[in-house]
């Protein structure tokens, strides 16, 4: 019985965790120029999506228990952007998650 308990109370320390978990990054054309107001949204979710701002960054609130691919529209094109990668049975990869900012670059019309 002691155990179960503790179990429990392990679970709810853990599950309540107050840390938001998000998308995060930049985007910049091919002269290194920040790309503002390119839509950025979760693959599997089209409802919670964002913009980029006039630096090329955006911020997209996700939730904690769920990584989607990420979406990019912008100039009427879609491009799919994988946020977990395994390359060779290797550590995974994170993209864009959390603390990790990452840059995309974009050919853009001349």
């Amino acid at each position: 019985m002691k155990t179960v308990y503790l179990i429990i109370v392990f679970l709810t320390i853990f599950s309540c965790n107050s840390k938001d978990s998000y998308y995060a990054g930049y985007i910049y054309n091919h002269e290194n120029k920040p790309i503002e107001n390119v839509k950025i949204y979760q693959m599997d979710s089209i409802k919670n999506f964002t913009f980029t701002n006039s630096k090329g960054s955006f911020y997209l609130k996700r939730d904690k228990n769920w990584v989607s691919d990420l979406v990019i529209n912008y100039d009427n094109k879609l491009d799919t952007i994988r946020t977990i990668g395994k390359q060779g049975g290797e550590k995974i990869n994170y993209f864009f998650i959390d603390s990790i900012k990452d840059t995309i670059f974009l050919k853009t019309k001349e």
